[in-house]
């Protein structure tokens, strides 16, 4: 890499390299970065400091934070991931689909349905982690069936136990986990599916005019959610063969290694409507809101629909 070429993300000013510690210093405002966090010398990285989120952004005007709305400082924290997955809804068609999808519910605040705030949508480039594991182990299931029955006299209880055991070996790969602290694995759940066989190899100049999010969830953390979700799928796979009516796990000694990890960027189109967000599938279109619902027109509407029903009991007895 040439660093004579390269830009402070501040201010502009060139960077001069340090060779004791191999940093870059700008010589205009005095920043440092790692050798590492600059990837070019157009880009512009801030941050978050309470959501504890990194963003590069493109639109220089808009430096406050998509989730609540704090102001973003500039910093030189991020990683890239290596791969991802494209948007496939402009920003025109996601906004017509959220507007179709709200237009009617009657119970949602009058503030999503703000063209000023839906007009404030922006696309992110979200990361996600993809695991490999190889699995070994057994999981022992306790079952039992029971039958009832009775006579004139006596009533009878039958209570049949088993144990079942299965044993896992193998490898799996590609299990999914949010990276982000605003987007749970609930909401990543709630958006999937993505089709992740139309993942290409990330490169800058791919990501068009949209913004990226930094990876700001520790990474043993997300393993350990990781392993969670292959052991949970695992016992749920063997907990089918079970063919009794009470099924529990005894004994769980299932070995989860992991392999490797990857990051990819998902594709999301983002809004707030003061401070509930609004999250969108950019490949799918599938929404998912943290719904505001006022309570006011829930009464209304119970209210509504409990006179018109009684004014149609009415006409029903007297007509019949």
């Amino acid at each position: 890499m040439d660093y004579d070429v390269l830009k402070c993300s501040y201010c502009g000013g060139e960077l001069q390299v340090n060779e004791v510690d191999n940093t870059l210093k700008c010589h205009v405002c005095g920043s440092v970065f790692s050798n590492n966090s600059i990837q070019n010398d157009n880009l512009i990285f801030y941050s978050c400091q309470r959501c504890n989120i990194d963003f590069q952004l493109d639109d220089l005007e808009n430096k406050k934070c998509i989730y609540c709305g704090n102001e973003l400082t500039p910093t030189n924290k991020f990683i890239f991931a290596k791969k991802y997955i494209p948007f496939e809804i402009s920003k025109d068609e996601a906004i017509k689909s959220y507007k179709k999808c709200v237009m009617f519910n009657p119970f949602l605040s009058l503030k999503y349905k703000m063209q000023k705030k839906i007009n404030n949508m922006g696309g992110y480039y979200i990361p996600i982690t993809a695991f490999d594991f190889s699995v070994e182990g057994n999981v022992l299931f306790n079952a039992m069936d029971t039958k009832s029955w009775s006579d004139k006299e006596y009533k009878y209880k039958e209570i049949n136990k088993y144990t079942n055991n299965f044993k896992a070996t193998g490898d799996i790969e590609n299990v999914y986990v949010s990276r982000s602290n605003k987007i749970n694995e609930e909401i990543f759940s709630y958006l999937e599916p993505y089709d992740f066989t139309k993942v290409q190899d990330f490169l800058y100049e791919k990501k068009e005019n949209y913004n990226i999010q930094n990876s700001n969830i520790v990474e043993d953390l997300a393993e350990e959610e990781a392993k969670s979700k292959v052991n949970n799928e695992i016992v749920k796979y063997m907990r089918n063969f079970i063919d009794h009516q009470k099924k529990s796990v005894s004994e769980n000694s299932l070995n989860i290694k992991m392999s490797h990890n990857y990051l990819i960027y998902i594709p999301i189109w983002i809004f707030n409507v003061d401070n509930n967000l609004v999250f969108m599938n950019g490949q799918t279109g599938k929404i998912y809101l943290e719904k505001e619902i006022k309570i006011s027109k829930i009464i209304l509407y119970s209210i509504a629909i409990f006179i018109l029903l009684f004014i149609l009991s009415f006409l029903i007895a007297y007509l019949l």
